[in-house]
């Protein structure tokens, strides 16, 4: 008998009718036992009213579909909707963080000095359903690249380390979140940029153009005695300025202006611009649980 059909129902009715009957032509009979049978066809009466109005609301909502989904059994595995694998994936071996030349579509109209190299965290290929958030790093040709590779593989991110030439504009550059994530696993929010004293304007610029994109902005700064840029991303976009130090961390966070004041000597100024934009990306992304097809399709089973 169907948990959620009409015969089920009418025998519920019927059985809470007879226990009603039941109950009101005991009550003053049985001498010193109708006390109990008083207590217990009321209490029972009660029970059977609740379960057969409840019978009725489950058929026309469809909570329970079935005996097996009423004891926890719908029969169905929930799993996680598989991510989109990128080109860059097939290009992966192994389960430590990976650096790899990229070559987008796009690559001619960024003119930049060199090929980019996208670096994948550890863990990326065994998590084959997540997304992850991204760095961009702005590094000046022929400089610093080796350095922004190394600290980008001790993160959780996805980072791409770009050298752009004089010709290279924000606006072409404004293609490359799109075109990643094509090709890697990325998520569309959250993304942080580190850049060069001389790449500032460039990054800035980006950030403009696509200011849902972008939620952090580090600058690497040559001089102790730098500042930071007047022209700022606006927005909600966290800003910090890593000047050369002895010690390795944040001197002073939110400092002037509302910028973090990081410090960091050497190859370490990168390591330390790239950790604290990491820091500010929200965390990878599972994808989301797939729901059974007959809910998909209809919104709920359809009632027998």
């Amino acid at each position: 008998m169907s948990l959620t059909g009409v015969p089920l129902i009418v025998v519920a009715v019927l059985v809470t009718a007879l226990t009603v009957a039941a109950t009101w032509w005991l009550w003053s009979r049985y001498g010193r036992w109708r006390l109990v049978s008083r207590v217990v066809g009321v209490l029972l009466a009660e029970t059977l009213t609740v379960f057969t109005v409840g019978l009725v609301v489950n058929r026309e909502e469809q909570f329970y579909p079935s005996w097996q989904a009423l004891a926890g059994n719908t029969g169905t595995t929930v799993v996680a909707a598989a991510g989109h694998a990128g080109r860059i994936d097939g290009k992966v071996h192994g389960h430590g963080a990976a650096a790899l030349p990229w070559r987008p579509a796009s690559l001619s109209a960024w003119r930049l000095v060199a090929t980019p190299v996208v670096v994948v965290p550890s863990g990326y290929l065994a998590r084959r359903s997540v997304t992850f958030p991204a760095v961009l790093s702005l590094v000046d040709a022929g400089r610093d690249g080796a350095a922004a590779v190394r600290a980008a593989k001790r993160v959780a991110t996805v980072s791409v380390v770009v050298a752009p030439s004089a010709g290279t504009t924000a606006a072409a550059l404004a293609t490359l979140p799109a075109s990643l994530d094509e090709d890697v696993r990325t998520m569309t929010h959250g993304w942080a940029i580190v850049a060069t004293a001389r790449q500032a304007a460039l990054a800035v610029r980006l950030i403009r153009s696509t200011p849902s994109r972008f939620g952090a902005l580090v600058l690497v700064e040559g001089s102790a005695t730098a500042r930071p840029p007047h022209d700022r991303p606006g927005g909600e976009v966290a800003v910090a300025v890593v000047r050369p130090g002895p010690r390795h961390g944040i001197k002073a966070p939110g400092g002037t202006h509302g910028t973090a004041a990081l410090t960091g000597g050497g190859s370490r100024a990168w390591t330390t611009a790239v950790e604290w934009a990491a820091g500010e990306c929200p965390p990878p992304l599972a994808a989301p649980v797939q729901l059974p097809p007959t809910y998909v399709a209809a919104g709920k089973p359809r009632r027998p």
